[in-house]
């Protein structure tokens, strides 16, 4: 291409985008004369100019290539920075579901309002249009008036304000709202920024809080019991008006001890001493100490206090507190000295009427010795013989109620290991019988020791009478045994038994008749059996309240 050929191409071009050339610029035509002149040398210096523009073609290329890069590098940290952003913007709103807090900004330039999302649930404002004004957001709330004041003051003076337990119309939330202005430096602008926030909870809390700590209190003030609490340096948490009468000295035993009590008041400190001693004991212990303080009054009457010392422990049993009770127990222990008093005079007279009615059996066994020896009748004779037995079988009973300390029981071991013993020494006179004693130890009530003492009674007899009448040795083997249910009574010899053909039932004999009737008696039953001697076992129930203790 020769230079004038390039000269017209590049008139047409300029032609093309710019129209008639006669009125273009003056410039433009200065341009193109210089243009011209410049390429004079245009062959000479064409290989110049291409390997110029290839270098900077070059240089252009990686410079347009680091652009791209950077440019690239630039995307990620927008978009990076993006993400961080709407990461923030969801934990913001997350935080604000959370905390029940939404927030408002109120720009005082363009009189824009912005409410958050979360506050837009909380108020119930389901949507705000852009000319949403802040008298209308106050208007929500039925303390309108007074927040108004508190933002226009706020403005005003560019402090902080605060107003808590607003409702809104109609509902049953309580609010929290503070707000205050901040400037904005960038956009030199000024912000109001208020957040409000759902204390409905905690105001329930402590509404609730408020009436339990009352009707505690109520409770606790009016009891009829002294309570006090201390924390574990001995001091005064808490004493209701039973504990002390007085409100001036209640007062002032709070955060004190009772040193400083008995300091105070100049009184004697060994009573401080003492409840040092169990306060100090129960803390270390981690036990309940209980005693009962009996104490002279002004009036110089007596009166009895049951105290109690609780340990109140966290949950890793670290002593925390220490609660005492004091209870006026002065009329229930006076009835139980009475009681004791009136058991032990109770006593002595009931110990009294078994010594006499001992003496008074003792006499009419006496009698009956008399009369039995006044007499030349031998079948008299026998049958006075087994009436003083019986006599002296009850009498046996009152005598070991006279020397005991339990009137309304009696060790039948011992009892019927006395009577046994009585009954040998006046039938075995010239023969040798041994006595086995099985016993277990069993108490039996004065209701159910008299039918027991006279089947032993007429049994042993029996045994001695009947068992070795041609014989002049011999056993007898007394066995009680006590189950769960029962008391089973056995008396068995080694003598010649009765006959097969008899029948316990149906003989005639009193003594057999008597423990028919003192079996029933006891609700028992009775087996008769020849091993070849005669064996009587006597079962009847192991009742606690009667027979057991």
């Amino acid at each position: 291409m020769i230079k004038n050929d390039f000269h017209r191409l590049l008139k047409r071009q300029i032609k093309d985008h710019l129209g008639d050339l006669n009125s273009a610029p003056e410039n433009l035509e200065k341009f193109l004369d210089a243009i011209n002149m410049a390429y004079k040398d245009y062959d000479k210096d064409l290989a110049h100019l291409e390997l110029i523009l290839k270098e900077s073609s070059q240089e252009l290329f990686k410079a347009n290539k680091e652009l791209n890069l950077l440019n690239t590098q630039n995307e990620k940290i927008i978009e990076e920075k993006t993400r961080h952003l709407h990461k923030i913007t969801y934990n913001l709103q997350n935080a604000e579901k959370i905390a029940g807090l939404g927030n408002f900004s109120w720009n005082l330039s363009g009189k824009k309002l912005e409410l958050s999302d979360q506050l837009l649930a909380m108020l119930n404002l389901k949507e705000v249009d852009k000319n949403f004004s802040i008298g209308e957001l106050v208007d929500v709330f039925e303390n309108a008036q007074e927040l108004n004041k508190l933002i226009e003051n706020s403005i005003e003076t560019k402090t902080k304000f605060r107003l808590e337990n607003l409702r809104i119309k109609n509902s049953k939330n309580y609010f929290l709202v503070e707000g205050m202005i901040i400037d904005d430096t960038e956009n030199k602008d000024s912000i109001f920024l208020g957040v409000i926030l759902d204390i409905t909870e905690s105001v329930t809390a402590k509404e609730n809080n408020i009436k339990l700590k009352e009707f505690y209190e109520t409770i606790l003030n009016n009891i009829p019991v002294e309570i006090s609490v201390l924390n574990d340096q001995d001091k005064y948490l808490y004493i209701n008006p039973v504990a002390v009468k007085a409100d001036t000295n209640r007062e002032f035993l709070i955060g004190k001890d009772d040193f400083e009590y008995c300091e105070h008041f100049e009184l004697d400190m060994e009573m401080a001493q003492k409840q040092k001693a169990i306060f100090t004991q129960v803390k270390d212990s981690h036990k309940t100490i209980e005693f009962t303080d009996k104490y002279e009054n002004a009036d110089s009457s007596i009166s009895y206090l049951l105290r109690r010392f609780f340990p109140i422990l966290t949950s890793e049993k670290e002593f925390l507190y220490m609660l005492e009770l004091g209870i006026d127990i002065t009329e229930k222990t006076e009835q139980s000295i009475k009681l004791q008093q009136s058991l032990e005079e109770k006593e002595a007279l009931l110990g009294e009427v078994h010594h006499r009615v001992k003496n008074n059996l003792a006499l009419v066994l006496g009698m009956v010795e008399m009369q039995g020896a006044l007499t030349d009748n031998d079948f008299l004779k026998h049958h006075l013989s087994e009436v003083q037995h019986r006599i002296a079988a009850m009498s046996l009973i009152h005598e070991k109620l006279y020397k005991s300390t339990n009137f309304a029981k009696i060790d039948l071991q011992d009892y019927l290991k006395d009577l046994i013993k009585f009954l040998s020494g006046f039938f075995s006179k010239g023969k040798d019988i041994t006595i086995h004693f099985d016993i277990d130890n069993v108490y039996a009530s004065t209701k159910k020791i008299v039918p027991i003492a006279l089947i032993v009674n007429e049994l042993i007899t029996n045994c001695f009478k009947y068992a070795f009448k041609d014989k002049t040795s011999g056993d007898i083997f007394v066995s009680l045994k006590k189950t769960e249910q029962d008391l089973i009574l056995s008396i068995s010899d080694s003598g010649q038994g009765l006959p097969s053909e008899l029948d316990l039932n149906t003989l005639k004999s009193l003594g057999f008749k008597l423990i028919n009737i003192f079996t029933r008696q006891l609700k028992g039953t009775y087996e008769l059996k020849n091993n070849p001697g005669l064996s009587v076992t006597i079962k009847f129930k192991n009742e606690q309240e009667s027979i057991n203790s």
